[in-house]
């Protein structure tokens, strides 16, 4: 059937690709509406955490697919990067600088902040278990919006940079 539908397993592998990519475009969307609201760059920030944490529940497939296909230099990766990664980080990054530059949040690569995030929603999302275990509570969706915006933007949520 795979031969039949997608021609080979990489036929398939690209069209999972395709409709990860898609579904990233609707995102993609929204996040250029954060990017060019004129609600201050703290509170536009947390929605973005929030957004990022929502997409990512919602296919819980997507995590350890994405992670999967990056772990590993090559041809998948690369493809993956193209129509994935690039287009968040060049989506979000004015978001960022606007950040940095009001002082929300510390200045650094915008790119490195980028994957940073997406790296620690992912993890935390893949560890809800393990938070538990260690941390003495079970933390759910709310929960790790709450911890995220609250290390992302250590206390700037709500209020205007003086």
């Amino acid at each position: 059937m795979v031969a039949h539908h997608f021609g080979s397993k990489a036929g398939l592998w690209r069209a999972v690709v395709e409709c990860v990519g898609q579904r990233h475009d609707l995102w993609l969307r929204d996040v250029i509406g954060l990017v060019n609201s004129k609600s201050p760059v703290a509170d536009r920030l947390g929605a973005l955490a929030d957004s990022m944490i929502d997409g990512l529940v919602d296919v819980p497939g997507y995590v350890s697919f994405v992670n999967r296909a990056l772990a590993e230099p090559g041809e998948r990766r690369d493809a993956l990067v193209e129509r994935v990664i690039r287009p968040g980080v060049e989506t979000c990054t004015p978001l960022w600088r606007e950040a940095m530059a009001a002082g929300v949040l510390r200045a650094l690569d915008p790119t490195v902040l980028h994957i940073g995030l997406f790296g620690a929603c992912t993890m935390l999302l893949m560890m809800t278990d393990v938070c538990a275990e260690l941390g003495g509570r079970a933390l759910d969706v709310g929960d790790l919006k709450a911890e995220l915006r609250t290390l992302m933007l250590s206390g700037h949520v709500g209020r205007t940079p003086g």
